[in-house]
């Protein structure tokens, strides 16, 4: 496992809904034999897993003793990395916003102004995030290169927002606490399996059936 060069979703927010990914795939394995082939990257005589950490988890969950099926990739280590991004925006668990733009915030981080490893539209493409997105983190990277900050490799998109705009640390950081809020209460309503409907009068009108005093 080589869980911060291949996997690209951020832990604290996922963590319930992988487990019931895994619960799940356990399952299948049981009642129907082997998944899904994973993708390996082979190094010397290691293959480290690009995709298919859950269904590894899966393997282990349900006392697995037959071989896994694996698939191994032909390629760079740089193609290796962008590959299990592709790979990730499309699995049937499906990355959260904030994973997203995570993900581009680390591809943006490993050019320099100017010269930058993936064009805008193969970020875009990659991550499922906007242009005006790859464009705000491009111009925020050149700013921090330009700078005196310090330790800039490390910050997460919001730190480095922060830090161009000389915010201190806050004691009780409202913007995350009502971002982990929302985070909870979409994670929940992703493991019901609901579907909310784009006709915002539908919606409310559902919210306002299951609790006349929600807003």
């Amino acid at each position: 496992m080589a869980e911060k060069v291949f996997q690209w979703r951020i832990p604290q927010y996922n963590m319930i809904p992988s487990d019931d990914h895994i619960l799940e795939l356990a399952k299948a394995a049981q009642n129907t034999g082997a998944l899904e082939p994973i993708l390996v990257f082979p190094v010397a005589d290691k293959h480290y897993v690009m995709d298919g950490h859950h269904r590894l988890a899966a393997y282990i969950t349900a006392g697995w003793k037959g071989d896994i099926p694996a698939i191994v990739f032909n390629g760079s280590l740089d193609e290796a990395v962008r590959e299990a991004l592709g790979r990730n925006t499309k699995n049937k668990l499906p990355m959260t916003t904030k994973d997203k733009t995570e993900a581009a915030w680390r591809l943006v981080k490993e050019g320099k102004p100017g010269d930058w490893p993936d064009s805008i539209s193969e970020t875009m493409a990659l991550c499922g995030v906007g242009k005006g997105t790859v464009n705000r983190m491009r111009d925020a990277w050149t700013k921090l290169h330009s700078g005196q900050y310090e330790g800039i490799g490390d910050l997460s998109w919001r730190q480095a927002q922060d830090t161009l705009e000389g915010k201190e640390k806050q004691a009780f950081d409202k913007d995350s606490w009502l971002e982990e809020r929302a985070q909870n209460l979409a994670d929940g309503i992703i493991r019901a399996k609901l579907r909310l409907s784009r006709d915002i009068e539908v919606t409310a009108l559902a919210l306002e059936m299951l609790d006349p005093g929600l807003a």
